[in-house]
């Protein structure tokens, strides 16, 4: 595990996904103020480190991998669905957070 030295890493969302925008943050960061309509996913839950993972990508990056490409899906359900993917593939030692 490592200690991510940037407080927010804001990326565009793939229009495929029919969002407006997703903001990734990593777990330094103060809670955002939500604005209605945002979605706002954490790879942990507060005050905690994310796993880099033993591949090639970290377990959260992985699930949402595995997830992203599920049809008809509504968004909050799969964060949740990535959410148990990481929490089962972590031993329960990582939980995302939405």
């Amino acid at each position: 595990m490592r200690h991510n030295a940037f407080r927010a890493v804001t990326l565009a969302c793939p229009a495929t996904l029919g969002l407006q925008a997703l903001r990734l943050l990593t777990v330094d960061v103060v809670r955002p103020k939500i604005i209605e309509g945002e979605l706002v996913v954490f790879a942990t839950r507060d005050g905690h480190v994310a796993s880099d993972g033993e591949g090639e990508h970290s377990p959260f990056t992985q699930a949402l991998l595995y997830r992203i490409d599920e049809p008809s899906v509504d968004i909050e359900l799969l964060f949740r669905k990535v959410r148990d993917t990481v929490v089962v593939t972590t031993k329960n030692a990582q939980e995302p957070f939405t």
